[in-house]
Formats: C-alpha cells, sequence, structure tokens
C-alpha cells in the first residue's frame, strides 16, 4: 500500500500535530522527496479499523449469498432426486406395458388364426348352404309359366298341405329351369325336361350366418381397440371382457349346428348324410325303353351302395326319372326333401303333369326311401334290429301311398 506524503500533511495540519515539520534543508528536502516521513500511529489504527469493517461487511455479504447458494442446491438436488424416482417409475410402467403388449399381441395373433379358421368355416357352410337345393325332374316344359318360384309354391302347397306350418314364401328363395342331369339319354324324338331346381334354405340357418358374420365383425373392431389402448395407457380389462363374450356368442353359434345334429338318431347319421354327394338317375341304351337304372354317388364320383342300389331296375318312364337332391347339406334336410320328392311325385302324377306311370311307381319310391332309411339307421342299430326297422318304415310309407293313390 502507497501512502500519499501530501495528503498526510493535510490530515496532520487538521489534527494540530505541527511538529512533524523539520526545517528546510538541502538534506531534509531530500530527504522529503526520497523518503516521506511515516504516518502515526492514530492515522494507521483508523485506516486499519475502516479496512477490517469493510472486510466484515463484504464477508457477511458473501456468507448471505453462500447461503442462498447452499439452499438452491438443495432444492436442485431435491429436485434431481424426485426426477430419478419419477424416471424408474416410468421404467417400470413401461417395462409392464411392454409385457402386456406383448400378451395382446400374441393373443391378437391367435384371435386372427381363429378369425380366419372361423371365416373358412362360414365360407364353407355358406357353400354347403348353397348346395342345398332340391331338384324335381319330369315335369313338362312350360308348365310352370312365367314364375317358376310361384308355381313351385303352389305345388308344394297342394303336395304337403298338412304343413301348415311352413312359410313357403321364405323357406323357397328362387326355382329355376335346370339342365338335363348327366348321362341321361333323350329320346331324339321328344326333348330334353329340363328339372326345376329350388334353392331351399331355412330361416333360421340364414339368421344364424347373419348373426355370426356381425359377431366377427364385432370382434375385428375390439381386437383393433385394444393396440390403441394399450399405447394410450388405458384399462384394456373391459374390452377384452367384451372380446371373449362375443368368442363365446361365435362358439354358441356355431354350436347350434351340433344341436341340429342332434335332431337326427345319433352323430353317424349325420356323417353318413354328409358323405352323400348326389343322387343321380340315368336310362341307358342296353336297358328297355321303361327302365332305368338308380345310382347313389358321393362328391368323388365312388359308387356309395353299389350292390343294392346300383342295378335296380326301376318301371319308370324315361320323363320321369329321377325326385331327389342335388347334394345334401345339412343332415336334418335329407329326410325332408325325401319326403318333399314323395309327394311331390303324387301331386305330379295326380295333377296328370307327367304322362302316365306305372302303379308300381309309388312302391319302388317308397322301396328306395325305405333302403335309404335302412342304412341311415345301420350305424345306430345292428342286425335284425336294423332290418326290422327298414321293413317297418317300408311298411309304413307304403301303406301310407297305397291310401293316398
Amino acid at each position: 500500500m502507497s501512502w500519499d506524503y501530501t495528503e498526510t500533511q493535510q490530515l496532520l495540519h487538521s489534527m494540530g500535530d505541527l511538529s512533524v515539520a523539520p526545517a528546510q534543508t538541502e538534506a531534509n528536502v531530500l530527504n522529503v522527496e526520497t523518503a516521506p516521513p511515516s504516518p502515526s500511529l492514530h492515522l494507521i489504527y483508523q485506516i486499519i479499523t475502516s479496512q477490517h469493517k469493510q472486510t466484515q461487511r463484504d464477508s457477511k455479504k458473501a456468507r448471505v449469498a453462500t447461503k442462498q447458494l447452499q439452499v438452491a442446491i438443495s432444492k436442485v438436488a431435491k429436485t434431481c432426486s424426485e426426477i430419478g424416482e419419477r424416471i424408474a417409475a416410468i421404467e417400470c410402467r413401461a417395462d409392464a406395458l411392454e409385457s402386456d403388449l406383448g400378451a395382446v399381441t400374441k393373443q391378437a395373433a391367435m384371435h386372427e388364426s381363429q378369425l380366419s379358421d372361423i371365416q373358412w368355416k362360414v365360407e364353407d357352410f355358406e357353400n354347403r348352404q348353397r348346395r342345398n337345393n332340391l331338384r324335381l325332374i319330369g315335369i313338362q316344359e312350360g308348365v310352370e309359366g312365367q314364375d317358376s318360384r310361384a308355381f313351385i309354391i303352389r305345388l308344394l302347397k297342394t303336395a304337403l298341405p298338412e304343413q301348415t306350418g311352413w312359410d313357403w314364401e321364405k323357406e323357397i328363395q328362387r326355382a329355376h329351369r335346370g339342365t338335363a342331369p348327366p348321362g341321361v339319354l333323350w329320346d331324339a324324338l321328344k326333348a330334353a325336361i329340363r328339372g326345376e331346381t329350388l334353392s331351399y334354405a331355412l330361416k333360421r340357418e340364414k339368421q344364424r350366418h347373419l348373426a355370426i358374420s356381425a359377431a366377427q365383425t364385432e370382434l375385428a373392431s375390439l381386437e383393433s381397440q385394444i393396440v390403441g389402448l394399450a399405447r394410450n395407457n388405458a384399462p384394456i380389462q373391459d374390452t377384452l371382457d367384451k372380446i371373449t363374450v362375443t368368442r363365446a356368442k361365435i362358439i354358441q353359434l356355431y354350436l347350434d349346428q351340433d344341436i341340429i345334429k342332434a335332431q337326427i338318431r345319433t352323430q353317424e347319421c349325420y356323417e353318413f348324410s354328409e358323405r352323400v354327394g348326389k343322387v343321380l338317375a340315368y336310362k341307358t341304351r342296353q336297358k328297355a325303353a321303361r327302365s332305368a337304372i338308380v345310382a347313389i354317388k358321393d362328391r368323388q364320383g365312388q359308387t356309395v351302395y353299389g350292390d343294392r342300389l346300383t342295378h335296380r331296375e326301376v318301371e319308370i318312364t324315361p320323363q320321369l326319372v329321377l325326385l331327389g337332391t342335388d347334394g345334401v347339406a345339412y343332415p336334418e334336410y335329407s329326410q325332408r326333401f325325401l319326403f318333399l320328392a314323395m309327394s311331390v311325385a303324387r301331386c305330379c302324377i295326380a295333377s296328370n303333369w307327367l304322362e302316365s306311370t306305372p302303379p308300381t311307381f309309388n312302391h319302388w319310391l317308397v322301396r328306395m326311401c325305405s333302403l335309404f332309411y335302412l342304412e341311415m339307421g345301420s350305424y345306430a342299430c345292428k342286425g335284425r334290429r336294423r332290418r326290422r326297422m327298414g321293413e317297418a318304415i317300408w311298411a309304413q310309407w307304403l301303406g301310407n301311398n297305397e291310401s293316398g293313390s
């Protein structure tokens, strides 16, 4: 620290201390210029005291600033700790969501596979439903007029007057002339008689298919909502419950088909009905004009009953070839189809819509149906019981036809 001599002299004069001023000599002048005299102790004390107080004030301000800084640092540390805890909780939640999302993804893949299987089954059922037709061969050309469906409805109402509970307007979807059956060799002098093909669909089957389609649409919508809910951290349990309920509904709708199966005698009867594909009848050149050969074949063209029905000669006219089904789609329809065929045949004969037929026609038709029922019953019973069942059915239908003819 450098001292200003002039300021010190002024301070000493103001305090009354004048003894410090020496005589003006060359030595003193030289001494003043080179080494000024030291200030008094009192002045030094005051200066030191002033500097000490200033230092204390600065230290106090520094301590206050340091304390504030420490408080701010504590707050920052506490905030960092809380942020760390929140980050850890978020990581745990993310791990849990990742696990849930993986489970949901697997479940969605499983549902997609099941949905594709259900869609394939529905398409198969729809295809079978389209094959659920009744083919009537022998009705002369032009007798149905312009509206084949209305003609067939009138025919069935006439043939089945006792079926008052059947709504034929809904049962018969459409009716049209079809091509001649394969293998039928017609006389060149006569025009080929094309059969009437009916689309015979029950109302409850159509309703069941519509319900299955609606349930599948709802299931697909619910499965698409799962991923969105998982991404938004929304609860998905309610949606999973709805999916479970919808799947149970679809399964129940398919179980209705098993309930329909139960209306037949046994499960074996259903399997038998599924194997029967087509009933074919054709006239051959080797036989007489009033003979025919009847065969029941499956969808692969293999003869199901070669010994019993393939070579059985039937005394009918060439125009009345056969009344049967194009393909058995559902088991409970087979009996109703044969019953319809017999009733329609009797109605056609009584109305002279067909050419004259021998009186043995009804006997043959009943015999053919009895053999059919006998074979269906053979899966449920064996031996004499099966034979008695077939004979009883044959006698029952034979008596009904004889009484009605």
